[in-house]
């Protein structure tokens, strides 16, 4: 396999003291991995010489990574994924130690309505963005609940992706993918576009973007104010204003995922998951793994696996592993600086004096 080029911008780092009462995190300084599973990334995001470290393989095509804390378990919690293909969600724990070693991962749920995204509501359900055409909510090993199917009573296409605001807002992406893929004849598209959508505690659902062909990943901003939408096909990302009741404000670009040199400069990496960390950079799941920016939409660099990253999520007991799931496989690398936690509380608001 070609190793490609990619323009890296370094910057100074500092890590930051651990509680000494938390539980044992991943080991920073994992096995290293296989040639093109190197880290190209910004040395501000990870620590000079760290690489990404496959955790599990084997798998049809993963997607949709969260992480699910329990403090009574190996590592502080497990990590949950999606095989679309599979129709499963599957489960992988740490270590006993809490190490990153690589394991088999089990099914958690099957069938999952061909599951792509996952992520937490604010009480710490699992929501399920479903190509099978729904966007489900699954309480305590129960069977999946469908939040929504529908948008103006027409059949969504395939949620992809979602997010949760702290006040239980759900922002979904729904592109074709699924359409004409799942089982005999596939599904039939019932709306003429693929829309970013809204949905409330009340089962309200409001489109926010209709003019995007694949609307992918999306994540908010560490202060809610702002919203970033991946469109895979367009390989970019866009960032929107978000109003104090949920719905989008103004677009504008924020990022345009395009290899720098070698053989495929010019070209478009695509744009898949994306999540935020503490500090406001963005990682986004493209081509060669996962491409970070600051917040003002400055390219640092690529956390590099091998293929294309699908998705990504941030995990361990201080929340500073990023786990990519990409082809058949599951990666896992330390960060220096912790991700957003899932589910999220509150933002926090300076009070004037």
């Amino acid at each position: 396999m070609k190793r490609m080029c990619l323009v890296t911008v370094f910057l100074a780092a500092h890590v930051g003291a651990q509680p000494t009462d938390a539980p044992k995190p991943p080991s920073a300084e994992p096995p290293k991995p296989a040639a093109d599973a190197a880290v190209d990334g910004p040395s501000s995001i990870v620590a000079s010489g760290v690489r990404a470290q496959r955790i599990c393989t084997g798998h049809r095509f993963t997607e949709g990574p969260v992480w699910i804390t329990d403090a009574g378990a190996p590592g502080g919690g497990f990590l949950l994924f999606s095989d679309i293909p599979a129709n499963t969600i599957f489960k992988w724990t740490p270590a006993a130690d809490g190490t990153l070693a690589e394991s088999k991962a089990t099914a958690w749920l099957s069938p999952s309505g061909h599951s792509n995204g996952l992520t937490l509501d604010t009480k710490g359900n699992v929501l399920i963005a479903q190509h099978a055409g729904a966007v489900a909510r699954r309480e305590k090993l129960g069977e999946p609940t469908i939040l929504a199917d529908k948008f103006d009573g027409k059949p969504l296409n395939s949620p992809n992706d979602l997010c949760v605001r702290s006040d239980g807002l759900i922002y979904f992406t729904d592109p074709p993918y699924g359409l004409g893929r799942l089982g005999p004849g596939g599904r039939e598209r019932g709306l003429d576009f693929c829309g970013v959508y809204l949905l409330t505690p009340d089962g309200t659902v409001s489109v926010q973007v209709k003019d995007m062909p694949t609307p992918n990943g999306i994540a908010l901003s560490p202060d809610e104010k702002t919203i970033y939408v991946a469109d895979t096909s367009r390989g970019n990302v866009r960032a929107y204003a978000v109003n104090p009741d949920g719905t989008f404000g103004a677009g504008r670009p924020f990022a345009e995922l395009k290899f720098a040199e070698g053989p495929r400069a010019g070209k478009s990496a695509g744009a898949d998951g994306i999540r935020v960390d503490e500090q406001g950079h963005v990682y986004v799941a493209a081509s060669g793994g996962a491409w970070v920016y600051d917040a003002g939409g400055k390219h640092l660099g690529v956390i590099r696996i091998e293929g294309s990253a699908t998705n990504l999520c941030f995990g361990g007991p201080d929340r500073k592993t990023l786990f990519i799931t990409g082809g058949s496989s599951v990666w896992a690398v330390r960060t220096l600086i912790a991700g957003l936690p899932t589910p999220r509380p509150a933002p926090k608001t300076t009070k004037d004096n």
